[in-house]
């Protein structure tokens, strides 16, 4: 723990069992880590840390304004985290158009330095960053600028899931109902009330940032392989609200419905979630519907 007067805490002997923890690191300040997976809470007043080997973490909290003074940090070896905790209400264009600037940094080089005043880092040798935005931690690529294709291949599935040369993720089966309702965070019996008879699926979820006004649009199409009285159908649900997209009817005997766009306006700031949902009506264990979903965009 750093003092009132210009301190060097040198962890750098440490054996790779090690933790060592620093706090207070205020201007002037050095921290050094070692061969542990070391913790280090940023001030942003103009320290130095080297966190050495291990898989460290650093922590850091954005502050009220622009500055040009910056903490040094330099991961060293290993696979380094840093978390930047952020206020909803300090979302600005600005803050947004920095992080989608770190965050392209991450797919580029981490190698060299990222440099921001407004986050008051001097930054090399981080590998991953995370947002706690309003007390929850969310992956910097899900904290979203003005404008963002999502990454499908990055999404998480349950069930089948498969990303296809044309760039649609392909969901199909391999999940329960009551575990597809629990993944996107609807009550169990949710989908059964919407009129269908649901015995198992699979899904898909986007969970991303988005200001109040902002619109995120898709275009899903889906696959019927079965007779239409078996009642096959595909959901949309946003923040927990489900919607049915198509059944059995729709698609034809069996058929496609074919390409068909969609979008939803949020009324309000903050994490917003999309999950797509397929689901077979009967537990026939062959001609199962898919879905498909393409071109998922916040504007």
């Amino acid at each position: 723990m750093g003092t009132a007067a210009i301190d060097l805490l040198d962890a750098s002997g440490e054996a790779a069992t090690d933790i060592a923890v620093f706090r207070n690191i205020g201007a002037g300040d050095t921290a050094l880590g070692g061969a542990g997976n070391d913790r280090a809470a940023l001030s942003g007043l103009g320290s130095t840390v080297k966190l050495g080997a291990g898989n460290d973490l650093a922590f850091a909290t954005l502050g009220q304004r622009a500055s040009a003074t910056h903490d040094l940090v330099d991961g060293g070896d290993g696979n380094d985290t840093l978390t930047i905790t952020i206020a909803g209400s300090q979302m600005t264009a600005a803050v947004r158009a920095e992080l989608l600037r770190l965050h392209e940094y991450l797919l580029d080089d981490p190698q060299r330095h990222f440099v921001s005043d407004l986050l008051h880092l001097d930054m090399v040798h981080v590998e991953a960053v995370s947002i706690r935005l309003d007390g929850t931690v969310w992956p910097i690529r899900d904290v979203a600028p003005e404008s963002q294709e999502i990454s499908l291949g990055e999404l998480p599935v349950l069930g089948t899931g498969v990303f296809t040369p044309m760039g649609s993720l392909l969901i199909s089966m391999g999940a329960s109902i009551a575990g597809i309702e629990d993944f996107t965070g609807l009550p169990s019996g949710a989908l059964a009330g919407l009129g269908h008879d649901p015995v198992a699926g699979a899904a898909t979820r986007a969970d991303v940032y988005m200001e109040a006004g902002q619109t995120i649009s898709f275009d899903w199409m889906f696959d019927n392989y079965d007779a239409a009285q078996r009642d096959d159908s595909a959901y949309v649900v946003l923040d927990g609200s489900p919607m049915a997209l198509a059944n059995g009817q729709d698609a034809g005997d069996p058929g496609s419905a074919g390409w068909v766009h969609g979008s939803f306006t949020v009324a309000a700031s903050g994490m917003h979630s999309l999950a797509f949902i397929v689901a077979d009506g009967m537990a026939d264990n062959g001609n199962v519907p898919r879905l498909f979903i393409n071109h998922v965009v916040i504007a």
